[in-house]
């Protein structure tokens, strides 16, 4: 990429949250789409463990409530 050239895969999420000058996400239309999960051990009662997990599931929520009221 900082030769200005280069193709990458990369999640539909990548260009709102990381947009970058002179970097064009184009989607793939007729492909599978991924998953992406998040694993903790039960037993981890970190606070900053605990908030990354609301946090993602915060944005998953947020996601899906956009797809749902047709905001993408």
């Amino acid at each position: 990429m900082a030769n200005n050239f280069g193709v990458c895969l990369t999640g539909a999420s990548t260009a709102r949250f990381y947009p970058r000058p002179g970097v064009v996400c184009r989607p793939i239309d007729k492909i599978t789409p991924t998953e992406v999960a998040v694993a903790r051990r039960a037993a981890d009662s970190r606070a900053v463990v605990a908030d990354f997990v609301t946090a993602c599931a915060e944005t998953v929520a947020g996601e899906r409530s956009e797809e749902q009221s047709g905001d993408r």
